[in-house]
């Protein structure tokens, strides 16, 4: 007699089995065999588990263990193929075991360890080894054995044994699942594969635990990452970084700016409550953080004030920057040209225009790809640092994203850090992250600090010319009537309408102005070749609630500005006296000015044949009479008129209006004579 297990593992096995080749199918098969057959000797029921005789169906009269063609095996060492046998032979003699005594797989396990354990050993070259059997050992040998046969007995502890390998559409199918964007998990993908090849008769894998060690073995997981989490993820868990070389730049020759929101609530003196910006800049060798600042919302002005304090407590300033393409680094302050024109530039293409910060600065800027922080790499790095270090010791901590924010949100709004508390800490941690050694190979120990001060070559500008430099650019504006006219966060402000300097200019000259952006009480106004004009102010506004002797005041002084300009037409009228002799001298002063000198030439010029179709006489022409040579042509007609005709011969046209022309100017010279 047979239990139901052992049925099913004979049915599977059978060449007579009309069914699919799974355990369940195999079972239910027998239990339909079984309902039909009524007799107790063929089917009984000892111990609450269902035994019947081999005899009933003729697939279960078969040998229980099936003849499988090793031939993982036959390659292994002498040693390790006697151990795999040996291993074959403890099942048999398992199985046997279990039938003789009527037992459960697990009861049989269990007596058979106890009683027959030191039965069994193998050759191993000239020594003989002991096979050591226990009921966790028969447990896994089994299922090894009925997933994969003899070949599979070869396991290496870790999964890696020679088991007859899936059907190649089962497998297309099942990473096809795996791949999905859904992220369909091992035990879904066994299922839907399962189902699949029992429609097909594709081979599969029986059990979820043999289909989970399987794919543990064959999957890429490069292309199980990119596919199902996306190219983000694929970046940050198996994309390979590109190394960068530390002498790449020398210390203080190149800074990396950026800005971060902050991860905690700050209370503002308003009372508002909000998550500051850090704007700052770092240096790319020693890693130093050389200017920052805590502002309300990330600005190019909040990026200048930092870029000044590092240039001004370290007394230099950078051959080369990196930043972003994002406004902020993209302003008419920084590069000095229209938005249109934001495009990747070639290398020394930015320097030649002399307009922004950059280009007055003579830096190079270095632009990373969009939406690429690895650009940035190193102080993205100790932003995290920065969050990690300092922001999460506030109470007011909130996180960076969904899984590090903290449950109870509106306590930590609550517990909201005072802004000066909070900018204090900022500056603290900085001065001790600079004075702390770096755990770098290329720092050697050394704080980012002492890797600073090694700088071989520094790049000063004067004292007097750095905050004139390193000031809030504005667009090029033109001189109105109140002066000049500028837009500071979306408020326009006018200065100079007073201002003797700006006066002096016409209305709609192009000016240049530049700004502090902590003082925009007044403002510097250059000539657009950037010669200085003045410091002006900004206009005073009448207050209507003052008493009307403000108006009186104000009405008055543009009085006196009509009568200073109608003083100055008067004296300009001297250009219209004698308009001739001055047009004439503005003419010459502008051809002097405009003309070009005089070319210096190389040397004597060089002579150039010059082809004519006139072709020269082969008879040089008659030389005139003696002493003709010098007379004109009047003289020659009168001397011909005066000659004695040939007798006989008759003049031509052309003689004959020659005599008649010289006969009328010799009566007209005498009438003259009279």
């Amino acid at each position: 007699m047979i239990d139901l297990a052992e049925a099913a593992r004979r049915a599977m096995n059978s060449q007579q089995y009309p069914g699919t080749r799974t355990r369940g199918a195999a079972r239910a098969w027998i239990r339909r065999l079984v309902a039909s057959i009524g007799d107790p000797q063929l089917v009984a029921r000892v111990g609450g588990r269902l035994w019947l005789s081999p005899s009933v169906p003729p697939a279960l009269s078969e040998v229980v263990v099936p003849e499988r063609i090793a031939t993982a095996i036959l390659a292994l060492p002498e040693g390790k193929r006697n151990q795999v046998l040996a291993k074959i032979r403890v099942l048999r003699d398992l199985d046997l075991y279990r039938r003789d005594r009527r037992l459960s797989w697990g009861q049989a396990r269990e007596r058979f360890a106890r009683e027959r354990a030191a039965e069994y050993s193998y050759l191993d070259g000239a020594a003989i080894q002991t096979l050591p059997v226990s009921v966790r050992s028969l447990q896994r040998w089994q299922t090894l054995f009925d997933d994969g046969g003899a070949d599979a007995l070869a396991d290496d502890r870790h999964g890696r044994y020679g088991r007859r390998p899936p059907s190649p559409e089962a497998v297309e199918l099942y990473w096809r699942w795996r791949h999905d964007p859904r992220r369909f998990g091992i035990a879904d993908c066994h299922r839907k594969v399962a189902l699949q090849a029992e429609r097909n008769r594709w081979h599969w894998f029986a059990s979820y635990s043999a289909c989970k060690k399987w794919d543990r073995q064959t999957r890429d997981e490069r292309a199980l990452t990119l596919n199902r989490e996306g190219e983000q993820a694929y970046t940050r868990k198996c994309e390979s970084y590109i190394e960068l070389d530390p002498e790449s730049f020398a210390p203080g020759e190149c800074w990396v700016g950026d800005d971060h929101p902050c991860d905690a609530w700050v209370l503002m003196p308003s009372g508002d409550i909000i998550r500051p910006v850090l704007s700052a800049w770092q240096d790319w060798r020693s890693r130093a953080i050389v200017g920052w600042r805590i502002v309300r919302e990330g600005n190019e002005h909040a990026l200048l004030l930092a870029f000044g304090q590092g240039a001004k407590d370290y007394r230099h300033i950078p051959r080369m920057v990196i930043a972003d393409n994002g406004k902020n680094f993209t302003s008419w302050q920084w590069r000095g040209d229209r938005p249109k024109y934001r495009i990747y530039r070639r290398p020394g293409e930015l320097a030649e225009q002399v307009e922004g910060i950059f280009a007055l600065c003579n830096i190079q800027p270095s632009w990373a790809l969009p939406y690429n922080p690895n650009g940035k790499a190193r102080l993205e790095r100790w932003f995290k640092t920065f969050e990690q270090q300092l922001c999460k010791n506030f109470p007011s901590y909130c996180g960076s994203c969904s899984d590090d924010k903290p449950e109870e949100h509106q306590l930590l709004v609550e517990q909201a850090i005072p802004w000066e508390d909070f900018i204090a800490a900022v500056g603290d941690y900085i001065q001790v992250y600079g004075d702390r050694p770096h755990s770098a190979e290329d720092m050697l120990g050394r704080t980012p600090l002492q890797v600073l001060a090694t700088a071989p070559t520094r790049r000063v500008l004067p004292e007097n010319v750095l905050p004139l430099l390193l000031a809030a650019w504005h667009r090029p504006v033109s001189i109105g009537r109140n002066g000049v006219a500028i837009r500071i966060c979306g408020h326009t402000i006018r200065y100079g309408a007073d201002d003797p300097a700006i006066k002096a200019l016409a209305i709609g000259t192009k000016v240049r102005v530049s700004y502090d952006p902590d003082d925009i009480g007044s403002i510097v106004v250059w000539h657009t070749d950037y010669r200085l004009i003045c410091q002006a102010q900004a206009n005073q506004k009448l207050n209507r609630a003052l008493p009307s002797e403000a108006l009186r005041e104000q009405l008055r002084q543009r009085a006196r500005e009509r009568r200073a300009h109608r003083e100055a037409l008067k004296i300009g009228l001297e250009h219209l006296r004698d308009p001739v002799q001055r047009s004439l001298a503005a003419l010459e002063r502008d051809s002097r000015l405009n003309r070009l000198p005089d070319p210096t030439p190389d040397g004597p010029p060089g002579l150039v044949p010059v082809l004519t179709p006139i072709v020269a006489p082969e008879r040089a022409f008659q030389k005139q009479a003696v002493g003709a040579e010098g007379m004109d042509a009047l003289q020659r007609f009168r001397a011909f008129a005066n000659s004695k005709p040939t007798p006989g011969a008759k003049p031509g046209m052309a003689v004959a209006a020659l005599l008649r022309w010289a006969k009328k100017s010799r009566q007209s010279d005498e009438r003259g004579a009279l």
